[in-house]
């Protein structure tokens, strides 16, 4: 009745789910000190449903379901070791570190499939080390997308 398409299937038998929960934000400098959440992002590429809170840095997940997390982060360059965490409500026990050298700016990353239950949350939190903060890198993102 309100017109919003949810599914469409095309001749070829492409699907499309254009609804589906799924966020894309980056930033040139996505945490300040360590033990800092990943928040206040420069670029929200896209937020649809509007799941991700660019304040909090929080993603809360609308339904349960598999969801597909990706995360990376630029390192300064010769700051030496950088690690984080990708963590789900807000438990450091519950989540995937990622960690690089610091060496020529280098950027680690983080793709894994989380199962979350409605309203759990998925959050980026700075362990230690120093992310680059200068100019305009899209190198530091994060991004999540309902699987189904």
């Amino acid at each position: 009745t309100n017109n919003n398409i949810r599914m469409t299937i095309d001749s070829s038998g492409r699907v499309t789910t254009p609804q589906q929960p799924s966020f894309l934000v980056t930033s040139p400098s996505g945490f300040s000190t360590s033990s800092s959440i990943m928040k206040n992002h420069s670029v929200i590429e896209h937020n649809t449903g509007g799941h991700f809170n660019n304040t909090t840095g929080y993603f809360t997940a609308p339904v349960a379901g598999k969801y597909l997390i990706n995360v990376g982060v630029l390192i300064s360059s010769g700051t030496g070791r950088l690690e984080f965490t990708v963590e789900k409500n807000s438990s450091g026990t519950q989540g995937i570190n990622g960690n690089g050298t610091g060496t020529t700016y280098d950027g680690p990353t983080i793709s894994a499939i989380f199962n979350l239950s409605a309203n759990d949350t998925v959050r980026v939190r700075l362990v230690s080390g120093t992310p680059h903060s200068g100019g305009n890198h899209p190198n530091t993102y994060f991004s999540g997308y309902l699987l189904g």
